[in-house]
């Protein structure tokens, strides 16, 4: 089973300069470009937040 399925882990949200928003086990170390936008929750806490936050898909910046 993939980590980013198991329901028995502890998630963070995570969010990039381009302000899109991905789910992570917090037990492993965030990707490059990414930042933690919560503390570890469940993995339905994380979907929530990231539904509620994420509501526009496209980039909010332009990085270069």
């Amino acid at each position: 089973m993939s980590p980013f399925d198991d329901e028995s882990l502890t998630f963070v949200v995570t969010k990039n300069a381009h302000g899109h928003y991905a789910l992570w086990p917090a037990r492993l170390p965030l990707p490059s470009g990414w930042s933690a936008h919560t503390n570890g929750v469940s993995r339905q806490k994380a979907l929530d937040v990231i539904e509620q936050h994420w509501t526009d898909f496209r980039p909010t910046t332009y990085v270069s």
